[in-house]
């Protein structure tokens, strides 16, 4: 699974240099893509999940889809008002973490006691 993810993460790597050098240096006038930053957001998030990795995984899928709501205008918000989201959403993520590390334990019959 972790193949599947490198490949999907080198894929959009891949894309996005391709946009900037034809945009820089052959000179094809493409669309600005500003506001769909965040769509990098989701397609890591979703590359870590195809790669078995779902706590980082949502927790980016979510971040984004909040970014490109509000970057989009659909949600009144933007980057520079909701910057503490990133501190939440790492929070989410660390806690889904320990959840999914607990239960893989507890599957395995590595129960820990403190």
């Amino acid at each position: 699974m972790r193949r599947a993810g490198s490949t999907l993460s080198g894929l959009v790597l891949i894309a996005i240099g391709g946009y900037f050098l034809l945009d820089r240096v052959a000179g094809v006038h493409l669309p600005r893509l500003g506001a769909y930053w965040p769509l990098l957001l989701v397609l890591l998030g979703v590359s870590r999940l195809v790669a078995g990795r779902p706590a980082s995984g949502i927790a980016l899928v979510l971040m984004g889809t909040a970014f490109l709501t509000g970057s989009m205008g659909w949600i009144g918000f933007s980057l520079s008002t909701v910057w503490p989201l990133l501190i939440v959403a790492a929070g989410v993520g660390m806690v889904i973490r320990a959840f999914v590390n607990c239960d893989s334990k507890s599957a395995n019959g590595m129960v820990q006691h403190d």
